[in-house]
């Protein structure tokens, strides 16, 4: 939405086929939790601190009570652009990358105590169970390998 205060961005972890958007994003929410994906809100950035971010994805900030029902999860960082709001309501977290190209590698990442299978990480990320979140530095050559 053009509106910061209506706009959101979600990813669904596990979804394995497309939703339709023409009922709308919340609509689309629920058709994505209902095939069993772990909904995380992406960039939940609060109005006031927009900045000169693209990304005006106020909506989950603006209504955290929706926002707390609406998804599984909320991005704490992405990249290096935290999210205190998130933190002070104290709803579960995930940090990421917002993986585009290799200069995104060094960042903040989560580490899930699941075993190592989507069915266990996505059951994992639709609980409220803690994960760790911790910032990589990959070594100069891995960065130089992958671009």
């Amino acid at each position: 939405d053009a509106d910061p205060r209506l706009a959101a961005h979600a990813v669904a972890v596990g979804l394995r086929e497309d939703v339709d958007l023409d009922g709308g994003f919340d609509g689309a929410l629920t058709a994505a939790r209902d095939r069993g994906a772990a909904l995380i809100a992406a960039h939940p950035y609060a109005l006031g601190d927009l900045g000169t971010t693209s990304r005006t994805t106020a909506r989950w900030a603006e209504e955290p009570e929706w926002a707390a029902n609406a998804v599984d999860r909320f991005e704490l960082c992405n990249r290096h652009d935290f999210f205190a709001w998130v933190a002070r309501a104290r709803l579960p977290v995930v940090a990421n990358g917002d993986f585009h190209g290799p200069e995104h590698l060094a960042t903040w990442k989560t580490l899930v105590p699941a075993e190592k299978s989507e069915e266990a990480v996505v059951d994992y990320l639709r609980s409220r169970r803690p994960v760790s979140l911790a910032f990589f530095e990959p070594p100069v050559q891995l960065i130089a390998r992958a671009a």
